[in-house]
């Protein structure tokens, strides 16, 4: 597998920390980016398990109610640094690792009403260090699929990307450290299937959507590459909001050492494209669709201006009626989304 398939396949399966580094912020310690936003304690937040929930971080973890715009702070029940978080599609569950004397610990969180019950699943034996990419500075992903947790560490020069792919598996708790290239390819293509990327086709430097029987263009009025040469293009991440209605995707126009491209929008018939961000190719923190809204991590230019250019990141949302983007929250890291509990 060459390095661009390789960095392809990470991008459409994993989703997490943007390319700058964590550190503490007192305004994102306090949580409430929304002056009216609640701020309340597990303990009495009955209604987390049943709720539309997004976890998001800087240096510390909380959850936010959008239906009852209320924060909730997780890292008052979890003491431990949270590297890594993803949630189960049945909304009862959040696995995470927590840093332990510089090593990864692999904890799950289950929901009911109250406080989450906490516990730990397995001590992974990975430095903390080995799982983080040297060259965009992002944590390795943890990703969920049919009962089992995928997380890489190794970074290698070679590819630009990690070299180790880890897999536990929940029922039996177990671990299967460094799998071969063909399992962790197995895993890769079954959740690319899952998300939807097989109903988009490529033709030349054009992304097409497929509704029934019709191919739709969803990237031809981006004007994506003017230039004639189109050895540096292509598309990593696409997928349709869970109702069909709206599409995303990431396209590369250069190579250098990773792939460097703008995050788009559009609708499923071809109309209203929109630019979302000018670079997230390289990221391997992948947007969310909850409903026909779309959240991503993008870099805070008017933010980075108030810190004297110090790299800031915020996290995004579309308005449904136009695809335009606002912010939602400041100096957000890391987010994933919470469904509620079946």
């Amino acid at each position: 597998m060459n390095a661009i398939s390789m960095r392809i396949c990470s991008v459409l399966a994993l989703c997490m920390l943007f390319a700058c580094s964590p550190g503490k912020n007192q305004k994102q310690q306090e949580a409430v980016n929304d002056d009216d936003a609640v701020t309340a304690p597990f303990g009495n937040y009955a209604s987390l398990a049943s709720s539309h929930v997004i976890a998001y971080q800087d240096s510390l973890l909380f959850f936010y109610n959008v239906d009852e715009d209320m924060v909730v702070p997780f890292h008052l029940q979890e003491p431990d640094e949270v590297f890594s978080f993803t949630f189960d599609p049945d909304g009862r569950h959040m696995y995470y690792t927590v840093v332990r004397k510089g090593k990864l610990t692999l904890r799950q969180a289950t929901f009911t009403d109250g406080a989450p019950k906490l516990e730990d699943l397995a001590d992974l034996g990975l430095d903390k260090e080995d799982c983080i990419h040297q060259c965009t500075g992002e944590n390795s992903s943890l990703v969920y699929r049919k009962g089992k947790l995928i997380f890489q560490s190794g970074f290698s020069w070679d590819g630009y990307s990690f070299s180790k792919t880890h897999i536990f598996t929940l029922a039996s708790r177990s671990l299967q450290k460094d799998v071969d290239m063909d399992t962790a390819e197995q895993f890769f293509a079954g959740y690319k299937q899952e998300t939807g990327a097989d109903q988009f086709v490529t033709k030349g430097k054009l992304l097409y959507f497929r509704s029934g029987k019709q191919l739709i263009c969803v990237s031809d009025k981006l004007k994506l590459r003017p230039e004639e040469d189109a050895d540096d293009f292509g598309y990593l991440w696409y997928q349709a909001s869970p109702d069909r209605s709206k599409v995303a995707f990431t396209a590369y126009t250069s190579i250098g050492d990773l792939p460097h491209g703008p995050l788009c929008i559009a609708n499923a018939d071809g109309s209203n494209q929109r630019l979302l961000a000018e670079d997230l190719a390289a990221s391997e923190l992948s947007p969310i669709w909850m409903g026909n809204k779309l959240y991503f991590i993008d870099q805070d230019s008017e933010l980075e201006a108030e810190n004297d250019g110090d790299c800031t990141t915020s996290l995004y949302v579309t308005e449904p009626e136009t695809n335009e983007r606002s912010r939602m929250f400041d100096r957000v890291r890391r987010f994933a989304i919470k469904l509620p509990a079946k």
